[in-house]
């Protein structure tokens, strides 16, 4: 998906990780619908970015508030791209010092996060179904922001963690329905990131989120999820031939990105024109194997130009007696 003269919404788009994926867009040439509740830092942003860049006050979690903000984008020429970076991060132990768990907080961090985020995926892919494809053949690309708290959770993120963790379960449901329309679907799951949200953690928590991160000793910039996000876009660039982006420390190694994590063994980046076959280390076994192989074990593909990918620990009965009794987890 070409950034250049195409149009997108980017939830959140008044701070943090949201603002600096507006800035991205607008920097390559294309056009953004700052979609964000807090009306003062949207207009700001929006001033600061320009014509190309309208801010919409926009509540998620409200069909007709959302409904806007999309109509809004489609003024300016057809919805190419959504970015769901609205949300909040309540820190919250089950059982506090003040009782249990608010169980308001939580539903409202389910609403925001997940809730939300769906809200504008199902109203952004309606449009983007109807328009026609682009000249690489994709009608719309759709990435969502989950969170490294969906996989490794810490003291006080419940609600946090369960509301990135559904964002995480219906990414490939959601990639498997619309390749028919030729809309991809990537989720981000980015770890302790420099934004609003994470500074208004209390102070205790700032600082047990801090030590987590092994090397560089820092939080991730907004500017670096920006660039993701063009690299996500752009096939020109690179061939995204996954759902997820588990946004840990990986490894590179002959134009293949993967963690070795077992939970986190989900991403595969692989670049255009290379010779070698990639391959990914089996879990189970410490043998590698083929992409190729590992393809033919999901048997499907969202659209030609992507080629095909495998889901996560899926076997069919076939491939099992031809792999025989070694379950690879992809």
């Amino acid at each position: 998906m070409k950034i250049a003269s195409n149009v997108f919404v980017v939830t959140g788009g008044g701070s943090g990780l949201g603002a600096a994926t507006a800035r991205m867009i607008v920097e390559n040439g294309g056009k953004v619908v700052l979609a964000d509740l807090n009306e003062e830092s949207g207009a700001e942003v929006a001033d600061t970015l320009g014509p190309n860049a309208p801010f919409v006050a926009t509540d998620v979690t409200t069909e007709s508030s959302a409904k806007a903000a999309v109509a809004a984008a489609a003024e300016k020429g057809p919805l190419r791209g959504l970015v769901n970076c609205a949300g909040i991060a309540p820190a919250e132990k089950v059982v506090g010092k003040s009782g249990p768990h608010r169980l308001e907080s939580y539903a409202r961090t389910i609403q925001i996060n997940l809730v939300g985020t769906f809200n504008m995926i199902r109203l952004a892919a309606q449009a983007m179904s109807s328009s026609e494809p682009e000249s690489q053949g994709e009608r719309g690309v759709i990435i969502n922001t989950a969170s490294v708290a969906a996989y490794d959770g810490q003291i006080g993120q419940a609600a946090y963690a369960a509301s990135k963790g559904g964002v995480v379960a219906m990414t490939l449901p959601l990639a498997r329905e619309l390749s028919r329309f030729s809309i991809r679907v990537m989720t981000i799951a980015p770890g302790i990131m420099e934004t609003p949200m994470l500074m208004g953690m209390p102070a205790e928590v700032q600082e047990s989120l801090g030590k987590m991160v092994p090397f560089p000793p820092r939080m991730g910039r907004p500017a670096e999820f920006a660039k993701l996000v063009e690299q996500i876009l752009d096939m020109a660039k690179c061939w995204i031939i996954c759902s997820l982006t588990a946004w840990r420390t990986p490894t590179s190694k002959k134009g293949v990105l993967w963690e070795p994590s077992p939970r986190t063994v989900l991403t595969a980046t692989a670049s255009p024109g290379r010779n070698r076959t990639p391959t990914r280390p089996s879990p189970q076994s410490g043998r590698r194997m083929p992409l190729k192989l590992a393809s033919s074990i999901g048997k499907w593909s969202p659209y030609p130009c992507l080629g095909r990918r495998a889901t996560s620990s899926f076997v069919t009965t076939s491939n099992r007696r031809r792999l025989g009794s070694t379950k690879y987890q992809l």
